[in-house]
């Protein structure tokens, strides 16, 4: 999937609701759409701004990729930071997240780097909330029940 070129464009309708939800609630959600090549994704932009990693979860619906990604924010806002070394619940969703390091966010989140990222500088640090299967099992477990590619990961699964 091309995700094309995020114009960041001080005074744009998009670029004010992202100002203004970022100053009310310290984070918005940005929600990509998925095609044939690439499946749905949303992530925030302002996390890096609190001094910690903006987090990207894919292959949900819109409506749950708001919810986990609200819920993640809320405890970072609270200064409560989910885990990264085991899976984690987020109230109100039956699976299990497992945070994963992001190895180059420049590709999926256009808008935090558009934002954050300065001339030179790296890509913004990111987490991806991979989520399990109905069964438990993770992307990198045998048995995993997704079909390939509905929830590409991000970073490289844990050591095990």
């Amino acid at each position: 999937m091309n995700h094309g070129t995020y114009h960041h464009r001080p005074g744009s309708d998009h670029e004010r609701w992202t100002r203004e939800t970022i100053a009310r609630c310290g984070w918005a959600v940005q929600y990509v759409f998925g095609d044939d090549e690439e499946p749905p994704f949303g992530y925030t932009i302002g996390l890096h701004a609190l001094g910690h990693p903006e987090l990207v979860v894919c292959g949900t619906d819109q409506y749950t990729a708001g919810g986990v990604l609200n819920a993640l924010g809320a405890l970072v806002r609270a200064g409560r930071p989910p885990e990264r070394d085991r899976p984690i619940s987020v109230r109100g969703w039956p699976h299990r997240l497992w945070l994963l390091a992001v190895l180059d966010s420049s590709g999926h989140l256009l808008g935090a780097n558009a934002r954050y990222r300065r001339c030179g500088d790296p890509p913004v640090p990111a987490l991806q909330a991979v989520h399990d299967d109905l069964w438990g099992r993770f992307p990198w477990e045998p048995g995993y029940a997704l079909e390939p590619g509905r929830q590409p990961l991000l970073g490289l699964p844990p050591a095990r």
